[in-house]
């Protein structure tokens, strides 16, 4: 069911999160090699969506590996196997990192990778995104990497924001990255390998049978995040979508 809704501008009844717990937890051993795979491969070999896409991922490590630079305590929800900040990770060790995701699979590689890697500095929890066993004001970087907040929908997407706002210190960098141009998406997901249902163009929503997605116009999240308490720090827009950096006022 999707409606008009003047907090978010849509309101979408989220689907059953097993039914997503269960799509994530079949596919997240190929989320562990993907994304460095793209960023190798010369663009020129792969089709306009996936160059699209590789675009994407680097503007977006590029903007990780600032914002991370110039912080001391960093947590990234909707984490997976932990490939957004593992890089980080080994870079910064007098840095602490954490990643949360409520699929078990992507958490537990995360975690193994950890431990195989001797990171004392990083930990990868399993909980909820609305609900984190972290206190007020913990970290003064938080991250939702590769649409993952295009999935945070409804009442998912109004608790992960009170989270996000209860973690940040004030001044912290809450990085945000999304898709954007609709246009690719029918391409996307046929080579991502992921049956899709429906394209509301109209809504910009995606059904994807476990899941929707929502490809929101980056000046919309700008627009709900300035209702939230952020302020626009940095802004990187790409083909497929946008990486923005806020400020937590």
């Amino acid at each position: 069911m999707v409606e008009y809704d003047p907090e978010i501008g849509l309101r979408i009844e989220q689907k059953p999160l097993h039914n997503t717990l269960g799509l994530w937890n079949s596919t997240f051993h190929w989320r562990a090699t993907y994304f460095d795979d793209l960023c190798n491969t010369d663009p020129s070999s792969l089709p306009e969506c996936l160059q699209a896409e590789r675009e994407f991922v680097i503007a977006e490590n590029e903007m990780i590996h600032r914002s991370v630079s110039a912080h001391e305590r960093v947590v990234e929800f909707g984490c997976g196997v932990g490939r957004s900040v593992l890089a980080s990770i080994r870079r910064y060790p007098g840095k602490f990192f954490a990643g949360i995701d409520y699929a078990p699979n992507q958490i537990l590689l995360f975690h193994k990778e950890i431990v195989r890697g001797r990171h004392h500095n990083a930990a990868a929890i399993l909980a909820d995104v609305g609900a984190t066993p972290f206190r007020d004001g913990s970290f003064d970087c938080l991250l939702i990497c590769n649409q993952t907040f295009g999935t945070f929908l409804g009442e998912t997407r109004r608790s992960a924001l009170r989270e996000v706002q209860r973690l940040l210190a004030p001044g912290g960098t809450f990085l945000i990255g999304g898709f954007t141009n609709l246009a690719l998406a029918e391409e996307c997901y046929s080579a991502w390998n992921i049956p899709l249902e429906w394209i509301d163009s109209k809504r910009r929503l995606v059904s994807l049978g476990p899941y929707m997605s929502l490809w929101q116009d980056e000046a919309g999240v700008i627009e709900l995040l300035a209702s939230s308490g952020f302020a626009l720090k940095e802004r990187r827009s790409v083909k497929l979508g946008f990486v923005d950096a806020f400020l937590r006022v």
